[in-house]
């Protein structure tokens, strides 16, 4: 009797188990694919960070055994010269390996004043006097800092992914874009990223003069399927330069008529305010240029741009 009653209730418990598969849902896979791009293989850390004053004499040691599964290295320490010992570092790894591994830069910040005696581990120059580091970030000086290294990053080529500018909005002066109660506005560092966005930057090209000017900071270089030329040219002075460039070695003829921009201030200390917001100023203008040399002057605290483009064969 007993084996009978367990063996009644073995089948009710294998009918009902049948009985719960039965009513399982079903799920059909559809063929539609719910996003216009592909995953990034970023998103679960395809990347690494370093560890900045921990890592920099064992790097090509970490990157023999993580190289193979990144892609993205975040340097976010170190002025220039150290930042470039690093790229080697990936560069001989990409060559030995077969890999195309590049660096970025999160959390990006340029020193208070242009680093022409150079800049410490984490990217600053001295403060002189009282000066807080908010007072000097607001200043057009800054603003030509952050081009200046921004042009210096490009010559790493696309080695270097990208900088990430440290502020958008979050913080007064040493951002992009002022929120004053009065309305929001470009600071001196907007005014600087607003003028190099304006510009078809991929491949830099070498320059050479007799004389070496500290003063001055150029860059030539070409787009991307080198169609438009760009000669950059800053001016860290606070006098007028004549200058004159010689662009024949390029071997290109270009239309005449070259757009020339430039963003400038009358003083490196000047900054926009809610009370004048155009105190960063710009000139966008045509300049004739008949010949591949060519004469201008040179705006104190200045950044200039002429962007020539070659002329097509009918």
């Amino acid at each position: 009797m007993k084996k009978l009653l367990g063996l009644m209730v073995l089948t009710l418990f294998v009918l009902s188990l049948e009985s719960s598969f039965s009513q399982r849902l079903t799920i059909t896979v559809k063929n539609t694919i719910t996003v216009d791009k592909p995953v990034s293989q970023l998103l679960y850390g395809n990347f690494i960070e370093m560890g900045f004053g921990r890592c920099e004499n064992l790097w090509a040691e970490m990157l023999e055994i993580a190289g193979p599964y990144i892609d993205i290295v975040n340097n976010r320490g170190g002025n220039i010269k150290m930042q470039t010992a690093d790229m080697a570092i990936i560069r001989e790894y990409n060559q030995k390996n077969n890999r195309n591994i590049t660096m970025c830069h999160s959390e990006f910040r340029a020193p208070l004043v242009r680093a022409s005696s150079g800049a410490d581990e984490l990217n600053r120059v001295e403060r002189k006097g009282k000066n807080s580091i908010q007072n000097m970030s607001v200043r057009w000086a800054f603003g030509m800092s952050v081009m200046d290294q921004f042009l210096q990053f490009q010559d790493f080529g696309g080695d270097y992914s990208f900088l990430n500018f440290t502020s958008l909005n979050d913080t007064w002066g040493e951002n992009l874009i002022n929120l004053a109660k009065e309305g929001a506005f470009l600071s001196s560092c907007g005014k600087a990223l607003e003028f190099l966005n304006k510009l078809p930057i991929a491949y830099p090209l070498a320059s050479e003069s007799k004389t070496e000017d500290p003063d001055i900071h150029m860059h030539p270089s070409w787009n991307r399927d080198k169609t438009v030329f760009t000669l950059l040219v800053l001016n860290f002075s606070g006098v007028e330069k004549e200058y004159s460039f010689d662009i024949s070695e390029l071997k290109t003829k270009f239309n005449s008529e070259a757009t020339h921009l430039t963003v400038y201030a009358d003083n490196d200390k000047d900054f926009n305010s809610p009370a004048d917001r155009n105190k960063i100023k710009n000139i966008d203008e045509k300049a004739t240029i008949s010949k591949n040399s060519f004469s201008t002057k040179l705006k104190p605290y200045s950044a200039n741009a002429w962007i020539f483009e070659v002329k097509k064969i009918k």
